[in-house]
């Protein structure tokens, strides 16, 4: 009996030195999403085609149909940048696009000499908010801006004028951010809107493929299209810009 009690004894004593030196496992825990903001600044370049139709006062509607070559024959100056800021929650962009066109008017039996200048400003200001990691939405409100300047020398007398006209497009904006795998993710961003505040319809639709090549420098190649059906006053202020913009897009992204 007092072997039996001896043993149970031993056996506690080291069954209790066991416990106390065998550490307890340790509570897993998730890491909390980052809350800082980052910053994403984007020059890009748009081959861009233009399709669609224009018209001012009483003259008829004129058809647009100009490929890259054309833009950039009568391009004076451009410059094309996306500025996203972003945290685990939100997302706020800026999108800047303008663009300076000018040509020679040919010469007809009524116009001897003349020239044409088309400043055109497009920016577009969103905020998005994360509903999964991967889908943001949100509101977007987009500003065009046209100014035409037009000299003609017709009858040995010239003429000059211009024309300016500027709207505000809000918009419902959504992106989609996967990654691929490796340094590739696929960027996807659509707009509906317009509604009839200012143009009838404006929508656009734009989709990247995003190399990193480390954490400050990335590249995308991707596709962009944005349609803007525009109309407003009648007689002398008729004003049409129904125009589709559509082409391949080169982007260089800095993240900080």
């Amino acid at each position: 009996m007092k072997t039996i009690l001896l043993l149970t004894l031993v056996f506690a004593s080291a069954t209790n030195l066991s416990a106390q030196q065998t550490p307890a496992p340790q509570q897993q825990t998730t890491p909390a999403p980052d809350p800082e903001w980052h910053l994403l600044l984007e020059p890009y370049m748009m081959f861009g085609n233009l399709n669609g139709n224009v018209a001012i006062g009483t003259q008829p509607v004129s058809n647009i149909n100009e490929d890259p070559s054309d833009l950039f024959k009568h391009l004076n100056f451009g410059a094309m940048l996306y500025t996203e800021a972003y945290s685990n929650k939100w997302i706020i962009s800026s999108d800047f696009i303008y663009m300076k066109l000018g040509s020679d008017i040919p010469p007809n039996d009524y116009i001897s000499n003349g020239h044409a200048t088309i400043k055109q400003l497009n920016w577009e200001l969103a905020a998005m908010k994360r509903l999964t990691p991967w889908f943001s939405l949100g509101l977007a409100a987009q500003l065009n801006s046209i100014k035409m300047d037009l000299s003609i020398i017709a009858g040995g007398n010239q003429t000059n004028g211009n024309l300016t006209k500027a709207w505000v497009d809000p918009s419902i904006v959504s992106a989609i951010k996967l990654p691929l795998g490796g340094k590739w993710t696929l960027r996807a961003r659509g707009n509906i809107g317009g509604f009839g505040v200012a143009s009838d319809i404006y929508w656009q639709l734009q989709a990247y493929a995003d190399y990193r090549f480390s954490k400050l420098f990335q590249t995308s190649i991707g596709y962009r299209a944005i349609k803007d059906d525009y109309e407003t006053g009648s007689g002398d202020n008729y004003y049409l810009y129904n125009v589709i913009t559509f082409g391949p897009v080169i982007r260089f992204g800095f993240n900080f």
